[in-house]
């Protein structure tokens, strides 16, 4: 009876869902970017980063 009594005067929210919740639309959904091969060299590592930065960037989970 005290803790329950404590928590509802103290922390109220304690139970209260936390943290960013998303775009308004559709249950909070993200439109996904176009594929992404994977690297198939060293060389090819900075080239297919540099492609999923601008795929993150065009799905606006990323600033410009």
């Amino acid at each position: 009876m005290k803790t329950a009594f404590f928590q509802t005067v103290y922390f109220p929210n304690i139970n209260a869902p936390t943290g960013p919740t998303g775009p308004a639309g559709p249950a909070g959904t993200v439109t996904p970017a176009a594929a992404v091969a994977d690297a198939t060299s060293e060389a090819d590592v900075v080239t297919q980063f540099n492609l999923l930065l601008a795929n993150l960037r065009a799905a606006g989970l990323l600033a410009i």
